[in-house]
C-alpha cells in the first residue's frame, strides 16, 4: 500500500524497488508533482532493470499527461531492442507492454501502438503469466475498437477475459469488465442481441461477486438499459436505469446523470407518455440553465429532444423556440455542412407550417439545403 512505501521508504532511502512501487502509486493518483519527486530521487539510485521499467514507465506516462512532445514515447523505446533479445523477462516485457501502448495512444499514434502489439505480443504469450498478460490483451482491445476494427476487439477483449479467469477465477471484477467491454464493441456493430447478452452477464457477475464500485455499477445498468432501449423494451431499461438513478445524485456527477435522464425520458416516450418524458427534459433544462449552461454545445441534443415532444403535443410554437436555442448553439460552435443542423432546421419547418407560417416554413427549408451543403435554390 502506499502507507506502508511511504513508512518504508522513510526507514531506507536508498531502496530503488520502494521508489519504483511508490512512483507507480502516485501515478494511479495522477499525483504528477509527488511523483516527479520521487522520480529524480530514485535517479541517483543505483537501478536493476525491473525497476528501470517501473521508473521510466511512470516517468514517460507523467511526460505524456503533461504533453511535453514525445518525450515518454522515447523514453519507453529505448526498451524495444532489450525485449527483442532471446530470453526476455516476458513479465516486464507485459508491463512494458501495457505503459508503452497507452502512452502512444495518448500521443496521437494509434497505428504504431498496433505495431508494437503485434510485434511483442508473441513474445510474450506463451511466457508471462496470465496474470501479466490481462492487461495487454484489454489494451489491445480498447485499441483495435477505437480504430473501429471490431472483430479483432472482440477476439483480444475475449483474450483478456480468458487471461483473468485463470489469474483470479471467473467472479473477478475484470472478468465482468472484459465481458461488458465485448457487450460495448456487439452495441457499436449493431449487434444489440449479443450486446445485451454480455452486459446481462457482467452485470450478474457484479452482484454475485458483491461488487461496490458505484461507477461500475453505473455504468453496467445503463449499457443493459440502453440495448433494451434500442430493442424497444422500454419496461426492462425503466428498470436498469431505476438502478443506475440510485447510484449518483446531480452534484456527484451531472453529465453522466443528465444523459441517463435522456435515456429514462426515451424510455416513457416509448411507452407512449409523452407527458411525462416532456417533465423529466424540462426539469433537465432547468438544472442546466442553473448551472450556466444555456451556450454549451450539450444543450443541443436537450433543447432537440424537448423541440421534438413539444411538436409531438402539437405544442409548436414552444417547439420552434427550443429549435431556434439549438440552431443559435450549433450555428456558434460548427461551420458549414452539419446534418444535425439540416434535421434541426426540417424540424423547425415542419412545426411553422403546423403553425401556418408558411414563408418561415420555406426559409427553414432553404437553410436546411444550405447546411447539407446543397445549393440554396431548390424547388419547394
Amino acid at each position: 500500500s502506499r502507507q506502508m512505501c511511504e513508512e518504508k521508504l522513510a526507514q531506507d532511502s536508498t531502496d530503488a524497488t520502494v521508489h519504483a512501487l511508490i512512483a507507480k502509486t502516485y501515478y494511479s493518483n495522477s499525483e504528477w508533482e509527488e511523483m516527479e519527486k520521487v522520480i529524480n530521487r530514485a535517479a541517483q539510485l543505483e537501478w536493476s532493470f525491473q525497476d528501470s521499467i517501473y521508473f521510466i514507465g511512470a516517468q514517460a506516462m507523467m511526460l505524456t499527461y503533461r504533453d511535453l512532445n514525445d518525450e515518454g514515447v522515447e523514453a519507453m523505446r529505448k526498451f524495444e531492442r532489450a525485449f527483442h533479445q532471446p530470453g526476455a523477462n516476458a513479465i516486464l516485457l507485459a508491463q512494458w507492454l501495457t505503459i508503452y501502448t497507452e502512452v502512444l495512444q495518448i500521443r496521437g499514434r494509434p497505428f504504431e501502438a498496433r505495431r508494437v502489439f503485434n510485434e511483442f505480443i508473441p513474445l510474450m504469450a506463451n511466457e508471462a503469466p496470465p496474470i501479466y498478460q490481462g492487461p495487454v490483451y484489454n489494451s489491445q482491445g480498447i485499441l483495435s475498437f477505437s480504430l473501429g476494427e471490431y472483430p479483432e476487439s472482440i477476439k483480444a477483449f475475449q483474450k483478456a477475459r480468458e487471461s483473468y479467469e485463470q489469474a483470479w477465477g471467473e467472479l473477478h471484477p475484470r472478468v465482468a469488465n472484459s465481458i461488458n467491454n465485448q457487450g460495448v464493441v456487439y452495441y457499436h456493430m449493431g449487434d444489440l442481441l449479443r450486446a445485451k447478452e454480455n452486459y446481462v452477464i457482467a452485470y450478474q457477475l457484479q452482484y454475485q461477486k458483491g461488487i461496490q464500485d458505484p461507477q461500475a455499477q453505473f455504468l453496467f445498468h445503463n449499457n443493459v438499459g440502453q440495448v433494451f432501449l434500442d430493442l424497444q423494451e422500454p419496461a426492462s431499461a425503466l428498470s436498469y436505469f431505476e438502478v443506475s438513478s440510485a447510484i449518483f445524485r446531480d452534484e456527484d456527477a451531472f453529465q453522466p446523470v443528465a444523459h441517463l435522464k435522456t435515456l429514462i425520458a426515451s424510455a416513457h416516450e416509448q411507452q407512449g407518455d409523452a407527458d411525462k418524458a416532456l417533465a423529466i427534459l424540462q426539469e433537465l433544462r432547468g438544472k442546466q440553465i442553473e448551472r450556466g449552461e444555456q451556450q454549451n454545445i450539450r444543450l443541443v441534443f436537450l433543447a432537440e429532444e424537448l423541440g421534438r415532444l413539444l411538436a409531438q403535443l402539437d405544442r409548436h410554437e414552444e417547439a420552434v423556440a427550443e429549435f431556434d436555442q439549438a440552431l443559435e448553439v450549433l450555428e456558434q460552435n460548427f461551420s458549414g455542412p452539419n446534418p444535425q443542423l439540416v434535421a434541426l432546421q426540417n424540424l423547425r419547418s415542419e412545426s411553422l407550417r403546423q403553425l401556418g407560417n408558411l414563408q418561415l416554413a420555406q426559409e427553414s427549408n432553404r437553410q436546411a439545403f444550405i447546411a447539407g451543403g446543397l445549393n440554396s435554390t431548390h424547388p419547394d
